[in-house]
């Protein structure tokens, strides 16, 4: 199967990012979401990390619910967080951490191959969702959307090795999430 990797809008300048991301996130608005960061908690406490970033962080319900708050580094878009800006430039501000959490993030970076890459750099393992199969604006967040082969290509491109996937879907049926749970390939 061919991956269906689309850029769904331009890419917003500074003030348009500023309006887009302007309050914080409240995944409780939604019940697919609801499901989605309860099924991601639980895989995030199975892997039993001894530490954590999770720099697109939310409403960080993923590391509270998984039990996590004490070993983790938490940033978002939105002002209020310990780690305050866009993930491109957070990343970079972060020690190395066992597990990064990338959830509902790829999908709004203009550059999401760089991120994996950077997130790469500074985790040993990755718990990575993001929706599948998005084939139109109507989210005005997204600038992109993609398959799950186009994601697995992704993860291998920027070295990681796929440990478990799985798709989950909504129950609105508006979108499909995929969770990757990866770690670095060995060279």
């Amino acid at each position: 199967m061919e991956a269906v990797r689309l850029q769904l809008r331009d890419f917003y300048g500074p003030e348009e990012l500023a309006r887009v991301y302007g309050r914080r996130y409240d995944h409780t608005l939604w019940g697919d979401h609801v499901l989605r960061v309860a099924r991601t908690a639980q895989i995030l406490r199975e892997m039993q990390p001894t530490s954590v970033a999770d720099l697109s962080c939310g409403d960080a319900a993923i590391v509270a619910q998984a039990g996590l708050q004490d070993v983790a580094v938490l940033g978002d878009m939105v002002p209020g967080w310990p780690m305050c800006g866009p993930l491109e430039r957070t990343i970079q501000e972060i020690a190395p951490v066992d597990v990064f959490v990338c959830s509902e993030t790829l999908e709004h970076l203009q550059d999401p191959d760089a991120a994996l890459t950077a997130i790469r750099e500074k985790a040993d393992r990755l718990l990575l969702s993001t929706p599948a199969g998005e084939t139109d604006d109507r989210n005005p967040e997204h600038y992109w959307g993609w398959d799950v082969e186009d994601v697995d290509e992704m993860l291998a491109a920027a070295g990681w090795s796929t440990r478990s996937y799985e798709l989950l879907h909504g129950q609105s049926g508006v979108y499909s999430f995929q969770i990757w749970r990866c770690s670095k390939e060995v060279a």
